[in-house]
C-alpha cells in the first residue's frame, strides 16, 4: 500500500507541475504552490540522487586544489550549484578567483563584481585548504543549491523567462548599486527587459550604463518585496511579448512558403 501511495503522490505531483505551454507570467503567479512540487520531483529523480552520490565520492578522493580543477565532473557540479555553469571552460580564471583570500586587497575576487563568485569563494575557502570542500556542510549547500537550480531550469524549459524572474526575486535584496546589476548577467537581463532598455547600451561605458539604470529603477527599494515583485512581473510581461512576437514571425515566414496553405 505504501508503494502505491508513493506512486500516486509522484504521479499527482507530475501532473500538477506540468506547465508546458503556460506563459511565464502565469507560472510566476502560482510559484508558491508549483515550486515545491517541482522541487520534490527533482529530489526524487534517481539520476539526480546518483549524481550527488558520485559528487560526494569523488570529492573524498581529491588531495589538492590541482586535483579539483582536473576533475571536470566535480567542478561542473559545484559551478552549476552556484549558477556559474557557463564558466566551466574558464578553469584557470576560476582557480585564480577561488584560491584568492577575500581579505587580500590584491586578490582577483576583489576585482570581480559578481555575488555568485563572492559567495562560492566564501563557502569553499580554497585559500585555506580543502577542509571546507570536503565538509558535510558544503556538500549540503551544493545539494540544496543544485536542487533549486534544476527546479528553475526545468520550469524554464516549459515557460522560458521564469528562471530569470526567480533568480531576480531571490537575489534582488543583495543589490546595493547599479554595478551589482551590471555584474550579474541574470539581473542585468531582467532589468533591461523590464525597463525596455536595449541591450545595445552595453556599448556605452560602464558608468553610463549605471546612470541609465539608476534613472529607470529605484535601487533603494530592491529590499521591498512588493517592488521586486512588480519588476519581476514587468520583466515577464515584456519577455512574453517578445517571445510571442518572435513565434508569430516564424509562423508568418513558414506560411509564406505555403506550408499551411
Amino acid at each position: 500500500m505504501q508503494n502505491g501511495l508513493c506512486w500516486h503522490t509522484a504521479a499527482k505531483d507530475l501532473f500538477m507541475a506540468d506547465v508546458s505551454g503556460v506563459s511565464a507570467l502565469s507560472v510566476y503567479g502560482v510559484l508558491d504552490r508549483l515550486e515545491p512540487l517541482r522541487k520534490g520531483l527533482v529530489a526524487r529523480d534517481p539520476a539526480f540522487k546518483k549524481e550527488l552520490e558520485t559528487f560526494q565520492a569523488r570529492v573524498k578522493s581529491i588531495k589538492s586544489v590541482e586535483d579539483l580543477f582536473k576533475d571536470y565532473r566535480v567542478l561542473k557540479t559545484i559551478l552549476e550549484a552556484y549558477g556559474l555553469e557557463t564558466e566551466i571552460d574558464k578553469a584557470g580564471f576560476v582557480k585564480n578567483l577561488l584560491t584568492g583570500n577575500p581579505t587580500d586587497k590584491k586578490a582577483l575576487i576583489q576585482r570581480v563584481n559578481d555575488p555568485r563568485y563572492v559567495e562560492l569563494t566564501a563557502d569553499i575557502r580554497l585559500y585555506s585548504g580543502l577542509n571546507d570542500l570536503k565538509s558535510a556542510d558544503f556538500a549540503k549547500k551544493v545539494e540544496t543549491r543544485l536542487k533549486q537550480i534544476r527546479t528553475e531550469k526545468s520550469l524554464d524549459e516549459q515557460s522560458p523567462g521564469i528562471r530569470a524572474a526567480m533568480r531576480f526575486k531571490a537575489e534582488a535584496a543583495r543589490v546595493k548599486t547599479a554595478y551589482d546589476i551590471l555584474g550579474n548577467p541574470v539581473l542585468r537581463e531582467v532589468i533591461l527587459t523590464a525597463t525596455g532598455l536595449p541591450k545595445a547600451i552595453a556599448y556605452q561605458s560602464v558608468e553610463s550604463q549605471a546612470r541609465v539604470i539608476e534613472s529607470r529603477v529605484k535601487i533603494s527599494k530592491f529590499s521591498d518585496p512588493a517592488y521586486v515583485d512588480k519588476l519581476a512581473k514587468q520583466f515577464l510581461v515584456n519577455h512574453d511579448r517578445v517571445e510571442n512576437a518572435q513565434n508569430n514571425l516564424l509562423l508568418q515566414l513558414f506560411n509564406v512558403g505555403g506550408l499551411f496553405a
